[in-house]
């Protein structure tokens, strides 16, 4: 009898190969780690910017605060840029 691992990170591409597996009576076992630090992000849709919006409405916004245009857009677009 012969074991096989396999590491994948694609939930719905484990299912697939599950499935095909037991389709030819393999014995499958599956365990899944679990990351307790893993980033949670949303797939929220994107609309484009208003054309006539005023920018400089806004100037100000974060004077006295100690955070970065970086961190400020990783919070807004989460990793999607």
């Amino acid at each position: 009898m012969s074991t096989i691992i396999v590491e994948t990170q694609n939930e719905l591409k484990d299912n697939a190969l599950i499935s095909f597996l037991k389709a030819f009576d393999y014995k499958v076992t599956v365990k899944k780690k679990t990351n307790s630090a893993k980033k949670i992000t949303y797939n929220l849709p994107i609309t484009p910017a208003i054309e006539n919006a005023d920018f400089m409405a806004l100037a100000g916004i974060w004077e006295g605060r100690k955070i970065t245009i970086e961190k400020l857009r990783e919070i807004a677009w989460g990793g999607r840029l």
